[in-house]
């Protein structure tokens, strides 16, 4: 159920965002970043205390003890709910008191204040929740979201613009708090215990400084954009930095399963040789994968763009060049799970810092240089990439004592995405010699560039593959999966 309700999230997401893009234009769109990105650095003001929680109820409750699993229940969501509280209420002063700001930017950033509280609300109890085992209820609980998403944002956005679709998406968020706190039967019992508060913080703090490096990480372009530049180009600039997170929703879901199994042989092995599989085969499999299909991203972006967000069609090259970087995010995955399970969350913050800054210094160079969103983008992939290489070097180092087998197998990861490079390049000079009458269908000539770039990168498909099986294990799955859709049900007798 949880698998389905994702598949269906990411569909109403998708139609509910080129609908609300349409509606709402490039400024609108910038001026919603701008509340986005308040939400996301706000979201660890509890100081750990949400990720001590979540790792320390499943203890209690698996242990049957029963009051402490109370205890940590009240406590924990009463102090998220109160820092919670406080932030968004910074939020709305911020709001209310910066009159420099138009009336429409703060009416959208009120309008986040409320979504901020009622968002943190529902991640504490999808927390408890969660550790109750009650998913029936989160996936319907997301549905639910994002019907009324796709309902009442759009809905406010034809009738009143972008104030009208924050009102929808604060509305969205108290119909997905309500259905939890009816079907989860939560009840929230206000308590405060400062022992208990700080042992929630001290377990959860490291998580949140890693958090917060990659919020950073990710956000801080179009923070600068937004700054220098001013909402209309940061609305320009949104479909290049959302695409390059859908991308990284793939090998994403992939560490969610990866890193408590990394973790849990670690914890039983204590020695990373014992995980040489664990992170040396996904690394290279998100090494030779995403690059591809970051490449077939980058030869969609403006066809799609044209025909979807014609209004956005400006950002165009800012959106291919993320669609690349988005590789970068991938990448390290598997070899930052290695350092977390090695108590090295430092090292892992200190790399996403790291690229960060780079991507902070690079925007804000560019941008007071006559750059443009393109040039922002290619300091975001920077950034990206200084920050995979670090954690690549400090976690493969476990491996490759010789320092020229492990630069040499860095090397490696990296060949393929320079490869896909060079075959976006050559698709596009040899579509150029198809047949004028081809030209003239602009979605005929992206599909043979896409065939075309599929199979000069056929090398390194097959290099991955014979690395770490990633196709096989793939198609085997998809196989798996179909035949048992239309394999028929076995009788009663035969099953015995």
């Amino acid at each position: 159920m949880m698998m389905g309700s994702s598949y269906f999230d990411l569909l109403t997401s998708l139609i509910q965002t080129v609908i609300v893009m349409r509606l709402i234009g490039p400024t609108g769109r910038g001026l919603m970043t701008i509340s986005d990105l308040f939400t996301k650095w706000l979201a660890n003001t509890h100081l750990g205390a949400m990720h001590g929680l979540s790792r320390r109820l499943p203890v209690a409750l698996a242990r049957h003890e029963e009051q402490r699993a109370q205890d940590l229940e009240d406590v924990g969501m009463s102090f998220v709910l109160a820092t919670s509280i406080l932030s968004a209420l910074g939020m709305l002063g911020t709001a209310v008191f910066c009159l420099s700001w138009g009336t429409v930017t703060r009416e959208v950033i009120a309008c986040g204040a409320g979504i901020f509280l009622c968002s943190q609300t529902v991640t504490v109890y999808r927390v408890v929740l969660r550790a109750w085992g009650t998913f029936s209820v989160l996936a319907l609980s997301s549905m639910v979201m994002n019907v009324a998403q796709l309902v009442l944002v759009v809905a406010g956005a034809w009738a009143y613009g972008v104030v009208g679709a924050m009102v929808g998406l604060l509305a969205a968020n108290l119909l997905q708090l309500g259905y939890l706190h009816w079907a989860g039967r939560l009840r929230i019992r206000v308590r405060y215990n400062w022992p208990l508060i700080f042992a929630l913080i001290s377990s959860g703090l490291p998580l949140v400084a890693i958090t917060y490096a990659d919020i950073l990480l990710r956000t801080v372009d179009r923070a600068m954009v937004g700054k220098l530049m001013g909402a209309h180009a940061l609305g320009l600039y949104w479909p290049a930095s959302q695409l390059a997170m859908y991308l990284f929703r793939i090998p994403e879901s992939v560490g969610f399963v990866l890193m408590p199994r990394i973790w849990e042989k670690y914890g039983v092995e204590d020695d990373a040789a014992a995980l040489r599989q664990h992170v040396l085969a996904p690394t290279m499999a998100a090494a030779t994968v995403m690059p591809v299909l970051s490449g077939l991203l980058f030869i969609m972006i403006p066809q799609v763009l044209r025909a979807l967000v014609p209004l956005y069609v400006e950002g165009t090259y800012a959106a291919q060049v993320l669609a690349m970087g988005g590789a970068f995010l991938a990448l390290p995955i598997a070899a930052c799970g290695l350092l977390v399970a090695m108590r090295r969350e430092w090292l892992v913050t200190l790399t996403k810092l790291a690229g960060a800054a780079v991507i902070a210094g690079g925007a804000w160079w560019t941008l007071r240089h006559s750059g443009d969103l393109a040039h922002v983008a290619m300091y975001a992939v920077s950034g990206f990439a200084l920050a995979s290489l670090l954690a690549l070097v400090a976690a493969l180092g476990n491996y490759y004592r010789s320092r020229w087998r492990l630069a040499l197998e860095i090397i490696i990861c990296h060949v393929p995405f320079v490869w896909s490079i060079l075959a976006i390049r050559g698709a596009g000079l040899l579509s150029d010699l198809l047949p004028v009458s081809l030209h003239e269908h602009s979605w005929r000539i992206m599909t043979m560039r896409m065939v075309i770039f599929l199979v000069l990168c056929l090398p390194v498909l097959w290099y991955g593959d014979r690395r770490t099986g990633v196709l096989r294990r793939t198609r085997a799955l998809v196989m798996g999966k179909l035949a048992a859709r239309v394999r028929p049900a076995e009788p009663p007798e035969m099953r015995e």
